[in-house]
């Protein structure tokens, strides 16, 4: 049976559930589809060790890591929890919580050229709940940057033209 943290499919009505992993020792959290709705990806950590970034292929069940953590270019550059993984509509980049999940990360679909996004936005800390735009030319997200209160926040996908959009201090997880 199902232990830890694993995948699951099913219809909208609740019917057909089907297990995607089912994994010992083996946590797989924050699922996303793909646009094309063809592959999942997701948090996954192996026998207690940091979260990566994985993608599961839902014709062949073939996983594979996108995200490695820590990172093998730069090891200071995330570090803690790498999950929550958001795909922009365009199927080109992924976003994704790192660092405990406080910091916000964008990288190509395939893993490769990791960016910290939190300060591209012109934002230091406390980022996270991104979604991106139907029209994938924007993302929204939350963020503490000012007087530790959380508000949101647009920017473009290259984080460039941060809008602050609260000023309540307390929004959280927005969704496009």
């Amino acid at each position: 049976g199902a232990t830890n943290g694993d995948l699951w499919i099913m219809d909208n009505d609740g019917t057909n559930a089907e297990a995607l992993t089912v994994t010992a020792d083996i946590n797989e959290v924050t699922p996303s589809f793909s646009p094309d709705g063809n592959s999942v990806y997701f948090g996954k950590s192996e026998n207690g060790g940091n979260y990566e970034i994985w993608l599961l292929n839902l014709q062949t069940e073939n996983q594979t890591r996108v995200i490695q953590n820590p990172n093998p270019v730069n090891p200071n550059l995330y570090s803690g929890k790498t999950e929550d993984p958001v795909i922009d509509r365009n199927n080109a980049y992924i976003f994704f919580q790192s660092n405990d999940a406080t910091w916000l990360f964008r990288s190509n679909i395939d893993g490769s050229n990791i960016m910290d996004f939190t300060t591209l936005s012109g934002g230091s800390v406390m980022e996270e709940d991104i979604s991106t735009s139907p029209v994938a030319d924007r993302v929204v997200f939350s963020s503490k940057r000012e007087n530790w209160t959380s508000d949101i926040y647009t920017s473009s996908l290259n984080g460039e033209g941060t809008v602050k959009l609260t000023n309540s201090g307390g929004a959280v997880e927005p969704w496009w």
